[in-house]
């Protein structure tokens, strides 16, 4: 985890953000056959990162995020990143996992590729997605795929230093919902 990550978690011991093994990816998308991933065709020149949420050590759900090389595009930002999949347990559901599973992947992914990376997209199949990646000033593209909402963050413009101190003022506000949200969950 980026240092601005584990130093926001700290506030918030209950929970905390993990790369995911590949068994616990495939076990929640199991549960979710309807589901259509990038990551199921990475060519070589592709990588694939996932995070998991956790609590206690219980796992929430899981995010993953492919990194593809643009061979058309002239170095150094010649990498795109898709937000491929975002899988939350349904007990964990309506409690802000997922929001939190993708502004902290987007923090890490900027942080760790901020030189590397011109583009940040997403495929979207649930309105909860689309709006939550609006407010991170997402913009959307002419929908190509039925039932599916297109939306990218253009880098190339964007200072990432300054995008990542937003986001992680995002983050922080996230993790408190959640967290207050799972508290109330876990007292009833």
């Amino acid at each position: 985890m980026t240092p601005e990550l584990v130093d926001l978690f700290a506030s918030f011991p209950s929970l905390s953000l993990t790369n995911a093994e590949h068994e616990l990816y495939r076990k929640l998308r199991c549960r979710e056959p309807q589901l259509i991933s990038c990551s199921d065709n990475l060519s070589a020149n592709a990588g694939e990162e996932i995070f998991a949420l956790s609590e206690k050590g219980q796992p929430l759900g899981v995010v993953s995020m492919v990194i593809q090389e643009n061979q058309n595009k002239p170095t150094p930002k010649n990498n795109y990143v898709r937000l491929d999949l975002v899988i939350v347990d349904k007990k964990y559901r309506n409690l802000g996992v997922g929001r939190a599973l993708i502004i902290c992947s987007l923090l890490e992914v900027l942080r760790n590729w901020e030189r590397k990376i011109y583009s940040i997209s997403c495929l979207a199949g649930h309105k909860t997605v689309e709006t939550y990646l609006q407010e991170l000033s997402f913009q959307a593209h002419p929908r190509k795929e039925k039932d599916y909402w297109q939306g990218s963050l253009n880098l190339t413009d964007l200072d990432p230093h300054t995008l990542i101190k937003i986001y992680l003022k995002k983050a922080k506000i996230c993790l408190q919902w959640t967290s207050s949200q799972l508290h109330k969950k876990n007292s009833q």
